[in-house]
């Protein structure tokens, strides 16, 4: 929602309540007040998105892993605490991000059209000053 325009909202509700708070003493009061709100929606047609969340790299590794011995992969593990990814060479590189983009790509669906909306405009009814032995149980 657009907040300057219940912002000013807000301010045309205080001002409404001139007559009203004119015996008031300074200070801060709580109002209430109802805002109608007028504005559109749309809604966007349905589109195909990949879910890179539902993608599960781990179960790659986990094949992976499984080709090798235990003393292959405790090996790998070593050498990647060691020395971290830039050990692998570049082609190696590429070819898991291939990969992962592989297990993304199969994660496509369509999902519906987004919503969106603006506020085009907002009126104020029912306006009053909250009285302070009600304002001061909120």
């Amino acid at each position: 929602m657009q907040t300057n325009i219940l912002a000013a909202a807000l301010v045309r509700a205080a001002n409404g309540l001139a007559d009203d708070a004119k015996d008031l003493p300074p200070g801060e009061y709580d109002i209430a007040c109802t805002v109608a709100l007028l504005g559109r929606v749309r809604k966007g047609a349905p589109y195909v998105q990949a879910v890179a969340q539902s993608a599960r790299p781990w179960d790659l590794l986990a094949l992976a892993l499984s080709k090798l011995n235990g003393v292959t992969v405790a090996s790998l593990v070593r050498e990647v605490l060691a020395n971290g990814i830039g050990s692998l060479g570049e082609s190696v590189k590429e070819q898991a991000d291939e990969a992962m983009a592989t297990l993304v790509a199969a994660t496509r669906r369509e999902v519906s059209g987004k919503l969106t909306g603006d506020v085009t405009a907002a009126e104020v009814v029912d306006v009053r000053i909250i009285e302070r032995s009600e304002s001061a149980g909120a």
